[in-house]
């Protein structure tokens, strides 16, 4: 038994203990890593920030091991910059194949002449439909939107600035009892 409360610490420690008690000293090397992770790629199942977080994970395990001396070193990291470099041209890759969905013009149309229609009192059929257009013809994302105040527009020249973005994060107060709170920060473009 032994350990603390009488809890069997072999069975906590159970990969030292199985290395131990069968003699087992096999390593993984670093061409394992390399062809798990290469295999992963040419699979193609997986996003690539998922691979990206397999291989974090591989190489936080090993160091893990490493610090605790159970390995003498971490066969990630031999591998781990080429492997990161073949991760970023998948990144890149798959941006530049996105599927993006764009209207032909004769849809453009469509879709504003059904926003902008207007029932028999004189108000519009969709409610957000002007915002929609405005959306369509300016091309500013959702929270660029929320995040517009009436100084924004210089009415004289008919410029539109856009400086803020607005986004809904978790809340990390707790003495203001909402889950979730609106966050107004400078936008994607300036960054």
């Amino acid at each position: 038994m032994g350990g603390k409360h009488g809890i069997n610490t072999a069975f906590w420690d159970f990969p030292t203990a199985c290395r131990k008690r069968y003699h087992l000293e096999y390593q993984i090397t670093a061409r394992e890593i390399d062809e798990h992770v290469n295999g992963l790629i040419r699979e193609g199942k997986l996003s690539a920030s998922s691979i990206e977080k397999v291989l974090d994970v591989l190489n936080t395990a090993y160091n893990w091991a490493v610090s605790r001396e159970e390995l003498a070193s971490n066969p990630v990291l031999t591998v781990k910059n080429s492997l990161q470099k073949r991760i970023q041209k998948l990144k890149q890759k798959s941006a530049n194949e996105a599927d993006v969905i764009v209207l032909s013009p004769e849809e453009e149309q469509n879709f504003i002449r059904e926003a902008l229609i207007k029932d028999n009192t004189g108000r519009y059929k969709y409610a957000a439909g002007p915002v929609l257009v405005f959306l369509d013809q300016t091309a500013l994302r959702c929270g660029e939107l929320i995040a517009l105040k009436w100084k924004d527009i210089q009415w004289e020249s008919g410029l539109l600035t856009i400086e803020k973005s607005s986004s809904m994060v978790k809340n990390r107060r707790q003495d203001e009892g909402k889950k979730y709170v609106r966050d107004v920060g400078s936008t994607k473009r300036q960054e």
